[in-house]
Parts: C-alpha cells; structure tokens; sequence
C-alpha cells in the first residue's frame, strides 16, 4: 500500500508535469500568433506600400492630364501618360486580387 505522503508526491509530480506542459502549450499558440500576427503585418504593408504607388502615379497622370487641357500634347508626354495609365490598371487589378 501506498503511503500518504507516496500519493502527494505522485499529485505533485503530476501537477508540476501539466504545470509544464501548459507552458509549453500556451508558447507554441504565442510563437503560432506571432507568426500570424507577422505574416499580416507584412501583407498590410504591401498594400500600403501599393496603395501609395497608386496614389503617386495617380499625381502623375493627373498632371499629364492637365497638360493635354492645356495644349500642351507631344508624343513624348502621350506615350508617358498611355504607359502610367495602363501601370496604373494593372496595379489597381493586382490590388483588386484579379
């Protein structure tokens, strides 16, 4: 038979063996956020850093599209604004996920 202090012994080796692994449980769901939490944060600057690049090729071609109001119409600045403009759509799909 087993003695009383034999059974708090066993209850405390057990207690201190959950003890230890809810630590290790509760270190793996933080390490698994943190990569979740990293992996979002990536994507959110991605799109920021897009959406800014949008925003500054949208400057541009608002000022080509200026220009051409104004008379002022080369080749030069046809091409530039055709090739912004299709940039431009490409980007704003790729943001859209098409």
């Amino acid at each position: 038979m087993s003695s009383a202090k034999e059974t708090d012994d066993v209850f405390t080796l057990l207690a201190k063996v959950a003890e230890i692994l809810s630590t290790y449980f509760t270190r793996f769901l933080n390490k698994r956020m943190v990569g979740t939490d990293t992996a979002v944060a990536e994507e959110l600057a991605r799109c920021v850093t897009a959406l800014q690049e949008v925003c500054v090729r949208g400057e541009a071609i608002l000022r080509l599209t200026d220009d051409f109001v104004a008379g002022s119409v080369d080749e030069q600045r046809v091409v530039a604004y055709e090739k912004l403009l299709e940039q431009q759509i490409q980007e704003i799909e790729a943001l859209r996920g098409g």
